[in-house]
């Protein structure tokens, strides 16, 4: 029977129905698969979120509070909260955040067990605070290699994890700075839409570094964190803290014949701690169970399952103790010779930054403002107006570049659009982002000369 035309149009929603058996089922986003799960490969949430953005062509500040949030928590209360879901930082941890957000992610894409690209599997023998960096860390020679074969760049849950400073595949460092700005991005910050390989400031492919070796203890942890990763997704259960701690204890009576002082000098902790995490009363940290494993010679995953089969080792051999765990001797400031190489490297071109000057003396950014208030107001000044310098001259490079390739298109007799824009462009930048291509298109169409940057 036809509808009147005062009558709602009905939506038959009901996925029973005969007709609808066999057909896929619809997803909010688009059902983006994960990379590398089941290996020491395998993707981090928060680069699939980011992948995520991109795909749909928003920022994920918009995507996080928009959609991905309100799923997660069941509503729009962080917005009269004032919350900012999209600067959180533990999306691959073991907290409550990692937890909702790959949940939602499971239902909104309706692609299944993206638990895995986290550690919240692992949430029963870790504590919920110090297993992720702060910082972006990622391999060059890993996305160099992505990219030159043809696949997806993207970021890997092993560089997130604190412990991890090297890249067990090719036995280097992990980069933190680009190579062309010397930006280094703190995990959560906000990017309108970001390209995972590429600046977050100045958009430069960050494949083209050099890396420095690593050592050899560095890549042994490394290794340690790729089979936890890889064990991750094969997990059926949730590890017992208490298994752990029974594990930890035989490696101690037979590694260090009971002795719990000289097992916790060797991964350099205090004596009294071990003592807690055999009995389960607190939970280690994730890099003193990747130090623990390398002391007592067994799988850090089947430590922390409490699986591993513990042996008699002979020598026990202690880890490298992280610098930061060594008391340092006082320092004695000459305060005199510091200000004349601050005045110095001031007057040197192209101008430093206060903070580059300031690391190159030795001196917290905070004691070189108060010191010497008006020369680091001038360093900044200096530096800032480099800064804008610099970002007229690339966005003035990249413009005509837009413009030859608007002008390609045209002759071929395709629209310029964004996908058009980014397929010419592809050999020579992103021109996937959003501020970029309204900026272009504002002056393309008005002929206005280029705005000048925030500072």
């Amino acid at each position: 029977m036809a509808r009147k035309p005062d009558q709602p149009m009905q939506v038959d929603c009901d996925n029973e129905r005969p007709w609808r058996e066999g057909l896929p089922v619809r997803s909010c986003l688009l059902s983006l698969a994960p990379m590398g799960v089941g290996t020491e490969q395998c993707e981090s949430l928060s680069s699939y979120v980011a992948r995520l953005a991109l795909a749909h062509r928003v920022s994920i500040r918009d995507l996080a509070t928009e959609i991905i949030w309100p799923a997660a928590v069941g509503g729009m209360a962080h917005v009269a909260s004032g919350c900012r879901p999209w600067r959180v930082r533990t999306l691959a941890g073991t907290g409550e955040c990692a937890a909702q957000w790959s949940s939602a992610l499971s239902e909104l894409t309706k692609v299944p067990g993206l638990e895995a690209l986290t550690l919240v599997r692992w949430g029963s023998v870790l504590p919920t605070k110090g297993q992720i960096a702060d910082e972006d860390r990622w391999c060059p020679a890993c996305w160099t290699e992505d990219r030159a074969a043809g696949r997806t760049v993207y970021g890997r849950l092993l560089w997130e994890l604190h412990p991890a400073t090297a890249c067990p595949t090719h036995g280097t460092q992990l980069a933190t700075v680009c190579p062309s700005c010397g930006a280094k991005r703190e995990r959560g910050d906000k990017v309108v839409v970001p390209v995972v390989g590429y600046c977050h400031r100045c958009d430069c492919w960050l494949g083209d570094q050099e890396s420095p070796q690593a050592s050899a203890d560095q890549v042994r942890r490394a290794q340690q964190l790729g089979a936890l990763v890889r064990r991750t997704a094969d997990l059926a259960e949730r590890p017992d803290p208490v298994a752990l701690g029974a594990v930890l204890r035989e490696g101690v009576r037979l590694s260090f014949d009971g002795n719990v002082a000289a097992f916790a000098k060797s991964i350099g902790r205090s004596k009294t701690a071990p003592q807690e995490w055999m009995l389960g009363n607190i939970l280690a940290s994730l890099p003193t169970l990747v130090d623990a494993a390398l002391v007592l010679n067994v799988s850090l995953p089947d430590l922390m399952a409490g699986t591993a089969v513990v042996e008699r080792v002979g020598h026990p051999q202690s880890v490298d103790i992280d610098e930061r765990k060594k008391r340092k001797p006082a320092r004695q400031i000459d305060w005199a010779a510091l200000e004349k190489e601050f005045g110095e490297l001031a007057l040197q071109e192209p101008p430093l930054s206060l903070t580059d000057i300031a690391a190159r003396i030795g001196l917290d950014l905070r004691q070189v403002g108060k010191r010497w208030p008006d020369l680091a107001k001038q360093v900044s000044a200096r530096y800032r107006a480099l800064s804008d310098e610099t970002w007229r001259n690339r966005m003035e490079q990249r413009f005509a570049a837009a413009d030859r390739a608007a002008q390609l298109l045209m002759e071929a007799g395709l629209p310029a659009t964004p996908k058009n824009m980014k397929e010419v462009l592809a050999d020579e930048f992103c021109f996937a982002g959003s501020r970029l291509w309204t900026t272009w298109r504002e002056r393309h169409l008005s002929g206005a000369p280029l705005v000048e940057p925030t500072t």
